[in-house]
């Protein structure tokens, strides 16, 4: 459940700082996610400080301060599940009749398109199997 609140906590600041600079944001989230499972220490914790520093030089409290309140309230060592990490770094959702996942690069390689007017996803492209499963109907 840190992980979650953590990687919340990341992408509020990110939007703080780099709201109009989605390729930024996207950089940022795979630094953040490489940071992460590099720097844990033996009990599998890592600090806000040290990641906030690394990840907003120019802003290095913004992190700590963002993630030990509302709605976060994470303590300054935070426990780090990898798997939890993959939210860093990608987009997934589902409901009963359909999962979707996906890099969150491929947003800003258009690849991937959101319209958050309509709320319409738009592939451009797809995996092979998916599209000849289609074709064969």
């Amino acid at each position: 459940m840190e992980t979650k609140g953590l990687v919340d906590a990341i992408k509020h600041c990110l939007q703080l700082v780099h709201e109009s600079e989605p390729q930024i944001i996207n950089e940022k989230l795979e630094l953040a996610e490489d940071f992460c499972k590099k720097h844990k220490d033996d009990d599998g914790k890592i600090s806000l400080e040290v990641l906030g520093r690394h990840l907003f030089p120019e802003h290095e409290h913004l992190l700590l301060n963002v993630a030990q309140n509302e709605p976060y309230n994470l303590s300054e060592r935070v426990s780090i599940d990898n798997t939890g990490l993959k939210a860093l770094v990608r987009y997934r959702g589902s409901d009963k009749r359909m999962s979707i996942s996906f890099d969150a690069d491929l947003l800003t390689s258009k690849t991937v398109e959101f319209d958050s007017t309509t709320g319409k996803l738009t592939f451009n492209q797809i995996p092979m199997v998916l599209r000849k499963a289609l074709e064969k109907g």
